[in-house]
């Protein structure tokens, strides 16, 4: 199996990880994802565009993967499923998952295959969710320290209070000094 994510050319799919007997192959492939392209059509750019499983188990006699026999024979891979990470629409990553078997991906495996390529688009999608609410936090935590800083810097008494009642929130420095009162009371 491997696994693989747009690279640096455009419509280029380049792997990041494999392991098995597909390790070898995924090193001397290409896939591209645009229809119409001579390496578009096979089954990995087609469930990145249609974004659903394309099984091929007869490899070496299915015309969609012409372009990869060769390598294919040379690997001893007869059968394949190709699977698109989904986040919010968009293909991000497509795992490739191969069989030196013709046959072998039958309707169970093919299941399991989609149900852990919903796995990890879940699992994508909540890393994005918890990066982007770090990534607010960050930054709320970074405008709060700018606003004390300037706050308690200034020259001038600044108070914050409550509208609409006038509760005292809090003070600065300058206006505890001015006004004697602590900010204990705030």
């Amino acid at each position: 199996a491997w696994a693989g994510i747009p690279g640096e050319v455009a419509g280029e799919i380049v792997p990041v990880t494999a392991h098995g007997v597909a390790a070898g192959y995924a090193q001397v492939i290409r896939i591209h994802t645009a229809a119409g392209h001579p390496l578009g059509e096979g089954p990995g750019g087609t469930a990145w565009r249609e974004q659903r499983v394309i099984v091929v188990n007869d490899f070496q006699n299915d015309p969609s993967t012409r372009a990869w026999h060769a390598p294919a024979r040379e690997h001893g891979l007869r059968a394949c499923a190709c699977v698109p990470v989904v986040v919010d629409g968009l293909s991000l990553a497509i795992l490739n998952f191969y069989s030196g078997e013709a046959g072998f991906f039958e309707a169970g495996m093919v299941s399991l295959i989609d149900e852990t390529a919903r796995n990890v688009s879940l699992a994508w999608e909540a890393g994005e969710a918890s990066r982007q609410r770090h990534q607010e936090l960050r930054l709320r935590q970074l405008v709060e320290s700018r606003y004390q800083h300037i706050v308690e810097s200034s020259p001038a008494a600044i108070q914050v209070s409550a509208y609409p009642d006038g509760k005292l929130l809090a003070i600065n420095r300058v206006h505890e000094q001015i006004f004697e009162i602590g900010r204990a009371h705030v």
